[in-house]
């Protein structure tokens, strides 16, 4: 019985990390700054950017990359940048965890 609440609890927290570094990309967007990476085409995210914006003016607020119509018509998200950024994140977060989860045993016994 315990071991399977166990492998619930590593199943939830494994979730979780990946809601988490998921989330987090999208969020960067709004404390990363516009790179200039062609004529006319700006590139935002962290780490690796990975939202594409095509036009010569920038948006106001970059809030304003969600709305539909500048999302459909000048916003370029590049999937693959996307996923390493997810899988990126993940790893640290669980290199995180995994340290302070050592740390505190040792420290502890």
């Amino acid at each position: 019985m315990r071991a399977r609440k166990d492998k619930r609890e590593l199943n939830k927290s494994a979730v979780t990390t990946l809601i988490i570094s998921m989330a987090l990309p999208f969020f960067s967007i709004s404390i990363s700054n516009f790179k200039l990476v062609g004529d006319s085409t700006y590139a935002i995210g962290f780490p690796i950017r990975f939202l594409y914006y095509f036009s010569e003016n920038l948006p106001r607020q970059k809030y304003q990359l969600y709305t539909w119509d500048m999302f459909t018509q000048f916003v370029s998200l590049r999937g693959h940048l996307y996923l390493l950024n997810v899988v990126l994140i993940y790893l640290t977060i669980e290199i995180i965890k995994k340290t302070y989860i050592k740390l505190k045993n040792s420290s502890s016994t």
